[in-house]
């Protein structure tokens, strides 16, 4: 009966030469691949066909996120095309919502139609709804991940640091080329918050109701559909915003007098 040789320890045996040269040939390639191909996380051009949204609502209960936040969310992100799945969670801290899209999917104009859905939810929202942390966030591809981290220590005399932040430090890094995004945390908008004599408002008959509706007639931004030009779809914004406390303080509310 004839023995069966195993078949790499007999090449081994009866063609040594030949299998010290693949051995080298496999060596040489080894060493050009480790010397020349780059290593990183994700390949180039990837592009993650998810995105988050978030829209903060603190001290309210996961019910009152869902009636009055959740449901108008979700029914405006589902027309965003090519969408196929929505996640949204609700807490105490507001909604946060996951959208997953299909492969291929331009997130870029993705992303300006999420914007424009979020433009038109605001009016929808209730008051308590911290408008100016409403966010959406795509997932950054490989060039596009954070690669320079720095701290600022500003003035204490700068009333406004957001503001000083995005003109002096933001804006002129963003003109760099090859500067994807700058982000900044620590600096937040300025808010003006409004207290309401119940006393005198009842005697010139001002309900409360139409000092709210002053403010918000004076103060907006709310999306305004879009126009076609050279092939591109270009996305249109109405915004209306009070620069000083002088325009508040100058808004007429109730009856107008003679």
């Amino acid at each position: 009966m004839a023995r069966r040789h195993a078949l790499l320890p007999h090449i081994s045996v009866t063609r040594p030469v030949t299998v010290l040269m693949l051995l080298a040939a496999t060596l040489v390639v080894g060493a050009i691949a480790y010397s020349r191909i780059k290593i990183q996380l994700m390949p180039s051009g990837y592009e993650s066909p998810n995105m988050y949204v978030r829209v903060p609502y603190r001290d309210a209960t996961p019910q009152e996120v869902e009636q009055q936040v959740a449901r108008p969310l979700e029914g405006l992100l589902r027309t965003v095309k090519n969408i196929t799945k929505i996640r949204i969670y609700c807490s105490t801290r507001g909604a946060s919502c996951h959208l997953d899209f299909r492969q291929g999917t331009d997130m870029g104009l993705a992303y300006n139609q999420v914007l424009d859905r979020l433009e038109r939810l605001k009016p929808l929202l209730p008051e308590a709804v911290d408008r100016q942390g409403i966010r959406a966030y795509k997932s950054r591809g490989p060039e596009e991940w954070p690669i320079v981290w720095a701290g600022v220590s500003l003035n204490p005399e700068i009333q406004d640091p957001h503001t000083f932040l995005e003109a002096h430090l933001v804006r002129p890094l963003e003109r760099i080329d090859g500067v994807a995004t700058v982000d900044v945390w620590g600096a937040w908008p300025e808010s003006v918050m409004i207290e309401l004599n119940q006393e005198r408002a009842r005697a010139r008959g001002v309900n409360p109701y139409e000092v709210v509706r002053a403010l918000r007639g004076d103060n907006f931004s709310m999306a305004s559909g879009w126009i076609q030009e050279g092939g591109r779809k270009l996305y249109v914004r109405s915004t209306a915003r009070y620069r000083d406390i002088r325009e508040i303080e100058d808004v007429r509310v109730g009856r107008k007098r003679e």
